[in-house]
């Protein structure tokens, strides 16, 4: 359907758009671990648990940075402030999508010779890479490849 340059600049945008949002996630859970009551040695104990899933929660289903490694991240702290710079400092140097699925990503969007075949081989690198791609990410690869079909259609 696309030209393998076509194709990278497509995943390219997609995987900025996804680094956008995990970004500001991050952002978001580091306001919240720098706030003065998350630095209590007292208090911390106990909303260590309920931020770790709180925080997971907040970031992108297709993250390189993890759920399991947010919670691991808070757990590990001794108190929100050490938390936060963990986490943003982790979150900064982990690809919202992962490298191999980028790849992933090109291939399918080369090869694909319809809108069927893209949309399936989109949801099959998700599943293979065990990622969700944001709503948004998700809505403008599907309008690049309706758009792409259309165009070759007789």
């Amino acid at each position: 359907m696309f030209t393998p340059q076509q194709a990278q600049r497509i995943v390219q945008q997609a995987a900025a758009t996804e680094q956008g949002q995990l970004n500001r996630a991050l952002g978001q859970i580091g306001q919240l671990l720098r706030r003065p009551e998350y630095q209590d040695p007292e208090f911390w104990p106990i909303m260590q648990t309920a931020l770790a899933t709180q925080g997971a929660a907040m970031i992108p289903g297709g993250a390189g940075l993890g759920h399991a490694e947010i919670l691991a991240l808070i757990t590990q702290s001794r108190n929100g402030r050490e938390a936060a710079d963990r986490i943003e400092r982790v979150g900064h140097r982990s690809p919202a999508i992962p490298v191999g699925a980028q790849r992933a990503l090109v291939r399918v969007l080369e090869t694909a010779r319809n809108y069927q075949d893209a949309v399936g081989g989109l949801q099959q690198v998700q599943r293979q890479y065990n990622i969700q791609l944001s709503p948004q990410t998700t809505q403008q690869l599907l309008a690049q490849v309706n758009d792409a079909a259309r165009r070759m259609a007789p």
